[in-house]
């Protein structure tokens, strides 16, 4: 009886630790955390044209530009996730002008890359349903004829690469042009 006692200690002090273990380490985390964005002095709220912002089936997350491609393939290798989005901004071309950066160039690349390996995907290029001015809404739709012009040089096929205007299943609402990747669904 008194074996099966201590026994008893031993395992519910095993399991405590283990609890307490378990515990901390998301603790731990997000202090540190914490404390180096505090460090970098980042701690501001992303605007809407921040370049970093991706949303996948609606969820809005923050990824670094230099990830964005592999967020993509991931995506695409998901079976549940349906849309990703991210968009475009003025950062996203040189002022005034329908050159795209450097960001937007590697942008191209990797949904091109995203697109052949997924044969099923379509790329919506996104107007906004309003612009601030006719000279705003000239050039933004200038920036998207550039832009499918530059994912069907690099190897997209022209019914995959969709202009469109904002619609109710993806409206973007913040006045950017947005880059949407849908999944098709086979038809059989």
């Amino acid at each position: 009886m008194s074996a099966n006692l201590q026994l008893e200690r031993k395992v519910r002090w095993i399991l405590a630790l283990i609890i307490v273990m378990a515990l901390s380490v998301p603790i731990l985390a997000v202090r540190s955390y914490i404390a180096s964005v505090r460090e970098k002095k980042v701690l501001h709220s992303p605007s809407s044209s921040d370049e970093r912002l991706v949303a996948i089936d609606g969820q809005l997350m923050l990824i670094d530009p230099a990830h964005v491609g592999g967020a993509m393939a991931a995506w695409a290798k998901s079976n549940k996730q349906r849309t990703l989005s991210f968009e475009l901004s003025d950062r996203s071309f040189a002022p005034n002008s329908v050159a795209p950066s450097a960001i937007t160039e590697t942008r191209v690349r990797e949904i091109v890359q995203v697109a052949k390996a997924n044969p099923m995907l379509v790329v919506h290029i996104v107007l906004p349903a309003h612009f601030p001015s006719s000279v705003m809404q000239r050039l933004e739709e200038h920036r998207a004829t550039r832009l499918r012009g530059e994912l069907l040089t690099n190897g997209l096929s022209p019914p995959h690469v969709i202009i469109g205007g904002e619609q109710r299943d993806f409206p973007n609402g913040k006045g950017e042009l947005v880059v949407l990747l849908s999944k098709q669904l086979a038809t059989t």
